[in-house]
């Protein structure tokens, strides 16, 4: 560890080190310390290489200060929503609060969510996202410092290669600065000497991490970076999970983060250790803060009487409400264990001191009969012990069989595993369209000279390592070569079904092409689309709202979720298939045949019709057998490929009424947020408020009681809104909210009419319309309305005025009736 105060290296200063102090940071890791060295505050160009929880991510915060220090726009691309949605919370705290030195604005954008500007100093976006934004010119690359966190996600089987297709448009383009952060791997030198990176690399965690195996009884290990593991002879450690986990506990080793492979295995081994357990002054209140933090779901029970004896339950079924509140329960030490799905290894650092792991081998999904691999072992162990709160942290594997054994002792030892290239796994069609309609190649040998400055091109140069690794995966020796082929045979099928046109050797994205490329569906369910179009575009603009149903169907039967290029997994309902979504369908307008479903696309269907008019998620889940987190995932899935529609139906050859675009896109809104149209308004101002524990649920009691709109909650009162929403603080901090919204409505609207008035040398009737009541006011709206010759303004100039009907204003034959009133 090094004193903040004697950190050093290219463009650190005072200034820097004063910022860095603001965030309470006293003292620099290792990794810390070297990237300064090798010049992170100066503009260098790094890939940092360490363990997880070594620091890493101060290294690229200190590239953003900079970037602000330096009046530079910055692109924060992150691996998951979750951790996106964590970063613009910090950021918006960190620079947007008055005062703040350097200041600048955050943006978030990760297609479920945007927030704040696009054109923020600050914009934090998903790989998947960041690549639309790069491809569509609305982040220029050569004017931004990119911060690459979890650069590793490269070699993904799923999501590798347009993380891949990314990194390689930025490095085509040039970038202000770009730092990648990756865990522990065995090749970096291969990222760097490809992205044309400085190379930061260090090996040791400035917490100790003891590795333990405990097997049959006996206990083997050594610390983190040793090569040779020691067996302690002493017997008599406790062999069952439970008893383990008592043990850590009685030893002074909690908290403790138990990894489960499935939301089943953590939700019973939450329930059966809660039983075992006393309940706990402070667990209670932490379960009357899940009661008012969050909404009712078919999981809430579990969470709270689990949360009574200091154990959590953590997955990715958990609503965002429930999340945030089990986290900062992590946060503020009220846990003891936690039983958490793999998912918790790619959030943020929470102060565990023990991780333990119940099996080495995979039962369930694409992964079973295989065993945990190193990468997610070291990902997941390094989750223990927190720099300033625990000397050393632990780590716990309890295998059950002698090969399980053999295999955690090879995974604790300080190998590492390379990151390869998966571009064979690109679905090349939508990545062509997206390089043709960004530019980046319009001609066959263009897009060869792209390809060819892909990590891919550039692995396959180094010999046999990846020559190896291809025919691991079953591609051919000459698989480089096979990628260009690909490109082009795309470029052909481009061509033929209308997503691009051909001139000689050249090649030009249609509009067609162009809306697909921005709109992030495949291109088989764009052509899919305007096939539908063509088909039922007569009855959809007659009546839309009749095949909402079959908008579900359709989607959920499309190549998005089920042909050989889908990226988005239906989910698997627990205890099989229904029949509500085959009685919904079977009577309803479809937009393709209704054909042989499987339960997952069954129940899915039905799950998101109940959820779009605005069932509470628990009875979802007694009707489908979908909980609210795959529910809520399944939703942003379908609004997001709904919105894309929307894009594509604006094209003018495809002669699209606006008004079914619109619907599309309005549809879009109510899938995302689960409710009908007349509660949108109050669902979107839920969203942006965060008045706790108000979410659709709730939103959707406030219309069913007739409270409509704002005006109408503010005018029922506190007592009986508090009544609908089960608490009377959440009534007045809802209260609050709507008097702050009102007041930061009216500054802005002022704000804009006040600049506006001053363009046009009108600001003195303005002025006269702000400082006016009752008729008065009503006739200093008319003088501001005769300042426009075209308009013909009618109104009783005289005491009549007082009953009059209000102001007439007609323009070519078309008149409107308006009726001032003064606030």
């Amino acid at each position: 560890m090094q004193p903040l105060s004697e950190a050093s290296g290219p463009g650190v200063d005072d200034a820097l080190r004063t910022l860095l102090g603001e965030w309470g940071i006293e003292q620099l890791t290792q990794v810390q310390a070297m990237a300064l060295q090798a010049g992170v505050a100066e503009g260098e160009n790094l890939i940092v290489c360490a363990p997880t929880s070594s620091g890493k991510t101060l290294v690229g915060e200190v590239a953003l200060l900079q970037a602000l220090r330096n009046k530079h726009r910055c692109f924060y691309l992150v691996t998951h929503r979750a951790l996106a949605a964590q970063k613009y919370s910090d950021f918006k705290s960190r620079f947007e609060r008055e005062g703040a030195e350097p200041s600048g604005t955050v943006g978030l954008s990760t297609g479920d969510r945007e927030e704040g500007d696009l054109n923020a100093d600050i914009l934090i976006a998903t790989y998947e996202k960041g690549l639309v934004l790069v491809q569509t010119g609305q982040v220029d690359p050569a004017s931004s410092v990119i911060i690459a966190d979890e650069l590793q996600i490269i070699g993904d089987p799923n999501r590798g290669a347009n993380a891949e297709i990314l990194c390689t448009l930025l490095r085509r383009r040039g970038m202000t600065q770009f730092i990648g952060l990756t865990a522990t791997i065995e090749n970096p030198n291969h990222l760097a000497s490809w992205l044309g990176c400085g190379l930061v690399r260090c090996h040791t965690r400035d917490v100790l991490l003891q590795q333990e195996i405990w097997y049959e009884g006996s206990r083997q290990g050594l610390f983190f970076g040793q090569k040779e593991i020691k067996t302690n002879p002493v017997s008599g450690y406790p062999k069952e999970t439970f008893k383990i986990i008592e043990y850590l506990i009685n030893q002074g080793l909690a908290p403790i983060l138990v990894f489960t492979e499935t939301r089943r295995e953590a939700v019973e081994c939450a329930n059966a250790f809660s039983d075992r357990r006393p309940p706990h002054a402070s667990g209670a209140e932490l379960a009357e803060q899940i009661d008012f933090f969050s909404e009712p779901t078919e999981g809430t029970a579990c969470l709270k009487d689990s949360a009574r004896h200091r154990v959590a339950l953590h997955t990715a079924d958990l609503t965002p409400q429930e999340r945030q509140v089990i986290e900062q329960g992590f946060l503020d030490n009220r846990f003891d264990v936690c039983f958490a799905t793999p998912t918790l290894a790619a959030g943020v650092n929470f102060p565990f001191q023990t991780v333990m792991f119940l099996k080495m081998t995979y039962k369930y999904g694409d992964r079973a009969r295989t065993r945990i691999t190193r990468a997610d072992y070291r990902n997941m162990s390094g989750r223990a012990g927190r720099l300033g709160m625990h000397e050393r942290g632990y780590a716990v594997l309890v295998p059950r069989t002698r090969v399980e054994l053999k295999h955690a002792r090879e995974i604790v030892l300080p190998r590492n595993d390379p990151v390869f290239s998966r571009l064979g796994n690109l679905v090349m069609g939508q990545a062509v369209l997206i390089l043709l309609a960004a530019g980046v190649f319009r001609t066959e040998p263009e897009a060869r000279d792209f390809f060819r400055d892909t990590y891919y091109w550039h692995l396959a140069l180094q010999g046999k390592p990846f020559t190896r690794f291809l025919s691991s995966v079953g591609l051919a020796p000459d698989a480089p070569e096979n990628i260009v082929r690909r490109a082009s045979k795309a470029l052909a099928m481009l061509v033929k079904y209308g997503f691009a046109e051909q001139q000689g050797e050249t090649y030009d994205c249609t509009p067609l092409g162009i809306a697909t490329a921005k709109s992030g569906v495949l291109p088989t369910t764009a052509r899919a689309f305007t096939m539908l179009l063509a088909k039922h575009l007569e009855d959809l603009e007659e009546r839309f709202e009749d095949y909402a149903g079959g908008w579900m169907h359709w989607v959920c039967k499309s190549d998005e979720f089920g042909g050989k290029s889908s990226s988005r997994l239906l989910p698997y309902p627990a205890g099989g298939a229904g029949t509500g979504g085959v009685f919904y369908l079977s009577s309803r307008q479809l937009l393709c045949p209704l054909g042989q479903m499987d339960s997952s696309t069954i129940q899915s269907i039905n799950a998101l019709v109940l959820y779009l008019q605005g069932i509470p998620e628990h009875r979802i889940f007694r009707e489908t057998r979908i909980n609210s987190g795959q529910l809520h995932r399944l939703a942003t899935d379908v609004g997001e490929i709904l919105g894309g529609l929307k894009t594509i139906a604006a094209v003018p050859e495809l002669a699209c009424p606006q008004s079914i675009g619109n619907q599309i896109g309005l549809l879009a809104q109510r899938v995302r947020r689960g409710c009908p149209v007349e509660a949108l308004d109050l669902i979107h101002f839920a969203e942006h408020t965060r008045v706790p524990g108000l979410g659709r649920q709730r939103c959707m009691a406030l219309l069913d009681a007739g409270l409509r709109d704002l005006d109408d909650i503010a005018g029922h009162g506190v007592a009986g809104v508090a009544e609908i929403v089960d608490s009377r603080a959440r009534a007045e901090a809802l209260m609050t909210a709507i008097g702050e919204h009102r007041a930061i409505r009216a500054s802005r609207l002022a704000r804009a009419h006040a600049k506006q008035a001053r363009k046009l040398g009108i600001q003195d009737l303005l002025g006269d319309c702000g400082r006016a009541r009752s008729v008065d006011y009503a006739t200093a709206i008319v003088r501001l309305l005769r300042c426009v010759e075209e308009w013909t303004v009618t109104f009783p100039d005289n005491d009549a005025g007082r009953n009059a009907p209000g102001i007439f204003l007609e323009l070519r034959g078309s008149a409107l009736l308006l009726h001032p009133e003064t606030a």
